[in-house]
């Protein structure tokens, strides 16, 4: 009898990690939405173009790592990469 209970414990265990996984999937979707959202407007690539500056992705000083962290992750691998060379060349 014990054994059955710890199979059901762990089954629930899976059934709710299950459920908080499909969570963050889809938060993360309405993030990626959102940052697209935010570059398609002329004041959102506008704002892109200072952080990427400020953030020092193309600096050749290694002193600012912090800074570029951010930028590399909270930003670049949610943002799709036509979006991001359309507002490096804007």
């Amino acid at each position: 009898m014990r054994g059955n209970n710890t199979i059901e414990k762990l089954e629930a265990v899976k059934a709710e990690a299950a459920k908080q996984r499909a969570v963050v999937e889809a938060e993360i979707e309405d993030y990626k939405a959102m940052l697209e959202r935010l570059c398609d407007t002329r004041d959102g690539a506008f704002f892109m173009r200072k952080m990427i500056r400020y953030c020092g992705i193309f600096a050749a000083d290694e002193s600012e790592v912090g800074k570029r962290k951010v930028f590399l992750e909270l930003v670049y691998p949610y943002i799709k990469k036509s979006t991001l060379t359309k507002i490096l060349e804007g």
